[in-house]
């Protein structure tokens, strides 16, 4: 398959045609450096630009089984738009990106990761798209999806069909403008595709995967008939939960697997999203992760359920367990069905030491309205900007004594060498970056030192103006004496209402000049973002119990009260929100 795809990868950039092509035995291509002097010996690609390679080290991963530990091959392209005074008649373009590596999901573990294919789709309905598309009205939108997701597509010798869509983060996509150029897209969801058929597929042989029918396929991944009580708008939903990437660690044997009923008070549930494991498990996690120190809770997947499981340090119960409450599953599994994948703990993330935080700019409004006094609470926070600039200004010259402090505080200052990664390229004119830090990056590299070379100091100042112009637009205030946490329902039950627990592997804020582990008897404001509301924002009461000693870096809320704390906080709960407290 990596052999049809890169010639296809390649012929669609160049634009052309297959016919044109003489090709030898497929298995003369299957070197990556052959394949590529070929294409490049053909008299139809003959001064034609080339699209990116992949790395090689991928190319012999894309064989087998497609995956190397935690992370697999990801075959993907993008659907573009063609503008209306292209000469051809297609509504769209479609281009493959190279193939790339990133972590695995379930079903590319359990199916092979050959068998799914990504496709970025541009916005349909925004006012930017073709006149042709647009004299069609709200009919070229059902036309377009009706052709999307009931038609089956031939692509590389297979045929596939798309059963999931999510959302692009926002963070990753570029935002909507008239002026956008042809290259600039707006893809703000990526649809997932099956093989169902094709090339590899339903073959005579041993470990030949299946032939599989889209309905057979959903099934795999949550039982229609045992689940049609739900709506099936939620029910699709679900389908991104087995598409999400993560870290496949333990498979656990069923007899592992608790499922127990939710702590309530009254009707409300208490423990929303929220689940425990045994240590034994947290560690066997941690070995398989590489992690130094078992963590307090992990934000994961394993078969219906998700959410976010704490370590039970208090249990007398031996041996390897996790327990799944009833509002961590999803839907209602086949009871025959114990596939390794289905019972694979999938680690999203977990908690950490935690660090001073930046003031979401959405709590502006509500802390200085519910504030005894705005006027102060104006003054505290101008304060705390201020205090940020300098400590910014103050870290810049220390830095600028090292070369590679410099470069690391380059790297934690300003946004555009971390997009560097994104966009894949550093735009140059005259010979210089554009960007003033990737030029200050560049000198860097090349030995100069920042307080030898005037040119450089220009430079350094110029990205402190920048790093003040992006604080000033988007208002990121650090707060010293603040942090984000993973919620935790309080399963032992010691915290009253309104009280939470918060125990630091080792916290330190140079401003305030805090430097513990714990709070103990003290006020706190705690909140969930979004927050649009007065009630979004709650004071409560730090109390170290010695009943919670072991859970760290976490904020541990109590199981009583009505509703419960996680709820006030923008109906929040316990899959793996995170708290700021201030």
């Amino acid at each position: 398959m990596r052999v049809i795809y890169e010639i296809t990868r390649v012929c669609l950039h160049t634009s052309v045609s297959f016919a044109d092509i003489n090709f030898p035995e497929p298995a003369v291509l299957d070197d990556y450096n052959i394949l590529w002097k070929f294409l490049r010996e053909v008299p139809a690609l003959k001064g034609k630009t080339f699209p990116e390679r992949c790395p090689e080290k991928l190319w012999d991963l894309a064989t087998g089984n497609f995956s190397d530990g935690f992370r697999g091959v990801v075959f993907s392209g993008s659907l573009r738009f063609n503008s209306d005074h292209q000469s051809d008649k297609l509504l769209f373009q479609f281009r493959l990106q190279p193939m790339k590596s990133d972590l695995s999901h379930r079903l590319g573990r359990r199916f092979g990761h050959d068998r799914f294919f990504e496709i970025d789709i541009p916005e349909l309905t925004h006012y930017n798209i073709p006149k042709s598309l647009k004299r069609m009205g709200e009919r070229g939108f059902d036309i377009i999806c009706n052709w999307l997701v009931c038609s089956k597509h031939p692509l590389l010798g297979r045929h596939w069909q798309p059963f999931s869509v999510k959302p692009i983060s926002s963070t990753k996509r570029k935002p909507m403008s008239d002026s956008m150029e042809a290259d600039e897209v707006v893809f703000p969801n990526r649809l997932y595709f099956f093989a169902l058929d094709g090339v590899g597929i339903g073959l005579a042989t041993i470990g030949s995967p299946p032939i599989m029918t889209m309905e057979e396929l959903l099934n795999s991944i949550r039982p229609v008939e045992l689940n049609d009580a739900q709506p099936f708008l939620k029910l699709f939903a679900r389908n991104s939960l087995v598409v999400s990437r993560n870290s496949a660690t333990i498979i656990l044997e069923p007899e592992q697997i608790l499922h127990v009923p939710d702590i309530r008070n009254g009707k409300d549930i208490m423990t929303d999203g929220a689940g425990r494991m045994s240590e034994a498990l947290a560690d066997m996690i941690k070995d398989k992760l590489g992690l130094s120190k078992t963590p307090s809770g992990f934000q994961a997947r394993i078969g219906e359920a998700k959410g976010f499981w704490s370590v039970d340090y208090g249990s007398k119960r031996p041996g390897v367990w996790i327990e799944l409450y009833a509002s961590q599953c999803k839907w209602t599994p086949e009871e025959t069905d114990s596939h390794p994948c289905n019972r694979t703990l999938e680690i999203l993330r977990w908690s950490s030491p935690l660090k001073s935080a930046d003031l979401n700019l959405q709590f502006l409004p509500l802390l200085i309205q519910q504030s005894s006094s705005p006027f102060k609470m104006k003054a505290a926070l101008a304060g705390i900007l201020k205090e940020g600039l300098e400590a910014q200004f103050i870290a810049m010259q220390t830095a600028m004594d090292d070369p590679m402090s410099f470069r690391q505080w380059l790297y934690e200052s300003n946004p555009n060498i971390s997009e560097r990664a994104k966009l894949g390229i550093v735009p140059y004119k005259f010979g210089l970056p554009v960007a003033t830090d990737e030029r200050l990056n560049m000198f860097l590299r090349a030995g100069f030192e920042p307080k030898k070379l005037h040119f450089m100091k220009d430079l350094a100042l110029k990205a402190f103006e920048n790093k003040c112009k992006d604080l000033q637009a988007r208002l990121n205030i650090t707060v010293g004496r603040s942090t984000y946490a993973y919620m935790v329902p309080d399963f032992s039950g010691v915290l009253e209402a309104d009280e939470v627990h918060i125990h630091f592997s080792g916290f330190s804020d140079k401003v305030s000049g805090f430097d513990g582990t714990m709070l103990d008897g003290v006020d706190v404001l705690v909140a969930r973002s979004p927050a649009h509301f007065a009630s979004d924002i709650q004071r409560v009461k730090a109390i170290f119990k010695i009943e919670l000693k072991d859970m760290k870096d976490v904020i541990v809320f109590s199981t009583k009260g009505n509703p419960s704390l996680a709820q006030k906080l923008s109906g929040g709960d316990y899959d793996g929100d995170i708290a700021v407290s201030l």
